[in-house]
């Protein structure tokens, strides 16, 4: 593109050439202006009329360097230059024709100059276009066939007639074939090494509906799945040409989702068939998933907890509530696995015992999805432990505390008598000619009888207070808060009138009476072996004369290690 005039440097050029003509031909008028017209006719003569010439060189400069606008210009300045003094100042009479031939003709060859080279700019400028075009469109094709060859999917464009137009180097290179070798050929002999197209073919779908289609198929031939995406291709006209199809290889995907699907149904049998509640808690506390089992224990459906995560929390015990809450919040928050057990309500309103275990749900990449639980039915098992736990410390027989019971209450007692300053009452019961019963009417006949006597003398006791079975007969009773020896004799005095109703054996009308001994705590001993041997002693005391009474160790008259009668 050509600079601005000034700014050019032609321009001075023209400048220059402009002024040198303008001095020439004024020449003579400047040698007659100074005198010195002897050289003015001798060089004027020498020139002759080849001054008006020079005025071409800056026209046909100025033609070829701005062409026709150039050449115009240049020949309006000439004529400006010279026409004063061709009209004004030559004494010849042919210098006008001379005059206007030579400017038709400086005009013709500037114009003729200037189209010259204007056409040949224009024919400079299209082939460098074309010949940019070209560079630009082999570029472009080398960086599309690049790209083309750089996916690593099988990529091909088929025309209507399932013909091979054109495949990338995977497409090839999977079939061991060049490019080249696999234009023109069907697609299904080449992929599916068959003579007519396969059913459910990609290609013939996207023809028939016009639009983009997305399938799996299994290839035989190669023994992979494929992902096909198949897209239909318009020419100019609007019209389907052929169809682009991608081919991408998912055996591991689908290697993957096999080997997910499996590891689901494990869990999914695991979880459903267990005897087991099993559920999933996101980091909200919402269920996610609850396996059926929840149902055969609560009474309440899977999806009942999951529509309501309140759930949980509503059908746990009042008792177990704050312990439940507690171990959710410090076990959601560390990685570790907890276990606890709570009581829960069940749908029926039974109460049934869950041991808990939980622990946290994480990724591959370390994120926590929330923790999966198990909670399993325990019932039988806290009850069980139960029974032990009463057969360790209560009489099978009778259900009375036994001995281990009564001195760890006995224990507590004592401390609390100690730091409140009170008293204890240690009471020995012993029934009269029981041994009989057990000879005469037989054993189950005398477990009847104990039986009866322990439900009657727990009937009269306080809550607070306890009795224990410690023998084949005999009884101890561990008293708090006694005040005074009144309060003693005043329970020992009920226990001797309950044995004035008859007891009904069998049929058998029978009837028994007891002996009782008293020991006080501290006044007596501070501890229970000591207190039991002096209340037993009082017993003792007591059945040795006249049986049926109660006898204080503290009355003076009462002895340790005084006889007791066999079978009395």
């Amino acid at each position: 593109m050509k600079q601005p005039l000034v700014r050019d440097k032609h321009f001075y050029v023209l400048l220059t050439l402009f002024i040198a003509c303008t001095v020439f031909y004024y020449f003579g008028e400047l040698v007659t202006l100074f005198g010195w017209e002897a050289l003015r006719w001798e060089i004027f003569y020498t020139v002759h009329d080849l001054h008006r010439m020079i005025f071409l060189a800056p026209i046909l400069y100025s033609s070829y360097y701005y062409r026709l606008r150039g050449a115009l210009l240049a020949n309006v300045i000439s004529l400006l230059i010279f026409l004063p003094r061709a009209f004004l100042v030559s004494p010849y009479p042919d210098a006008t024709l001379r005059m206007v031939a030579f400017v038709i003709l400086a005009i013709a060859i500037s114009m003729l100059t200037a189209l010259t080279f204007n056409e040949r700019d224009k024919r400079n400028k299209l082939t460098e276009a074309l010949r940019q075009s070209e560079e630009k469109t082999k570029r472009i094709s080398a960086e599309w066939q690049t790209t083309f060859d750089s996916i690593t999917d099988l990529v091909s464009i088929q025309d209507k007639n399932f013909n091979l137009v054109r495949v990338n180097k995977a497409y090839a290179d999977t079939f061991q074939k060049k490019p080249e070798e696999l234009a023109g050929r069907y697609c299904y002999e080449v992929v599916h090494k068959t003579s007519c197209p396969i059913d459910n073919c990609p290609h013939e779908r996207a023809l028939k509906i016009k639009t983009s289609t997305l399938s799996e198929i299994f290839e035989p031939s190669l023994g992979v799945y494929l992902e096909v995406s198949c897209s239909p291709i318009y020419n100019e006209h609007g019209e389907i040409s052929g169809t682009i199809h991608i081919a991408k290889n998912i055996n591991e995907r689908k290697q993957a989702e096999e080997a997910l699907q499996k590891s689901e149904e494990k869990h999914r049998l695991l979880s459903e068939y267990t005897w087991d509640w099993i559920y999933w808690l996101d980091n909200d506390y919402h269920f996610v998933y609850s396996s059926p089992s929840c149902e055969r224990i609560t009474g309440y459906t899977a999806e009942e907890f999951v529509n309501d995560f309140s759930l949980l929390q509503r059908i746990i015990h009042p008792d177990d509530l704050a312990l439940f809450i507690k171990h959710r919040n410090s076990s959601h928050e560390s990685p570790d696995h907890g276990e606890t057990e709570f009581r829960i309500i069940c749908r029926d309103g039974s109460v049934r015992w869950l041991g808990h275990h939980c622990g946290p749900i994480i990724t591959g990449d370390g994120r926590n999805l929330g923790r999966r639980t198990g909670n399993r039915d325990i019932t039988e098992r806290k009850q069980m432990e139960q029974k032990l736990e009463e057969m360790a410390t209560h009489d099978f027989l009778t259900g009375l505390p036994n001995r281990v019971l009564l001195t760890d209450r006995f224990t507590m007692a004592a401390a609390l008598a100690r730091r409140n300053k009170a008293r204890l009452a240690i009471m020995s019961l012993d029934l009269d000619k029981f041994k009989t019963i057990n000879d005469t009417l037989g054993h189950d006949a005398g477990d009847q009888v104990l039986k009866t006597v322990s439900a009657r003398l727990t009937a009269i006791i306080r809550a607070s207070d306890t009795l224990a079975r410690v023998g084949g007969d005999e009884f101890v009773l561990v008293m708090l808060e006694t005040k005074r020896r009144e309060d003693a004799t005043a329970i020992g005095q009920k226990f001797l009138d309950s044995f004035a109703e008859p007891l009904t054996i069998d049929g058998k009308q029978l009837v028994l009476s007891t002996s009782i001994g008293v020991a006080l705590y501290p006044d007596d001993a501070e501890d229970m072996e000591t207190l039991i041997k002096k209340s037993d002693a009082a017993m003792y005391y007591s059945k040795g004369h006249g049986r049926n009474m109660f006898k204080f160790f503290s009355d003076g008259d009462v002895r340790l290690g005084g006889d007791h009668k066999s079978g009395a």
